[in-house]
């Protein structure tokens, strides 16, 4: 799943990643993210922070609340690091990495969900 309100940067990493065999589902809020992760966990969640409705560290609270989606690996994907807690908030509601979004390409992502998915 890719929790992302920018709809053609999700589109471009959904097409590819399907493309490279991951059945993958798009929210384009925080709350429609985060209610789709609690009624079907996905295997690995791809999760922007900045986001209307519910930001990203919004859903991770929630999601690592609920016994359905406490353990599902998060890789944070976003340009915004400017709150100076981002890095030790991540950490602490066990994020898996931190991908900055303008400076990876959707095989990046790919390759990197693979790993992720082969580690759990």
């Amino acid at each position: 799943m890719i929790v992302e309100d920018d709809a053609s940067i999700a589109e471009m990493y959904r097409l590819h990643l399907q493309q490279e065999g991951w059945d993958v589902t798009v929210a384009g809020d925080g709350e429609a993210g985060l209610r789709w992760a609690l009624a079907e966990p996905p295997s690995v969640l791809v999760l922007d922070i900045m986001l209307p409705r519910l930001d990203g560290f919004g859903v991770l609270e929630a999601m690592r609340a609920d016994p359905r989606t406490r353990d599902v690996p998060v890789i944070v994907f976003s340009n915004s690091q400017d709150g100076a807690d981002y890095p030790e908030r991540a950490q602490r509601l066990g994020v898996i990495d931190w991908l900055v979004k303008n400076g990876t390409t959707p095989a990046d992502l790919s390759r990197r969900l693979d790993e992720v998915v082969a580690a759990a």
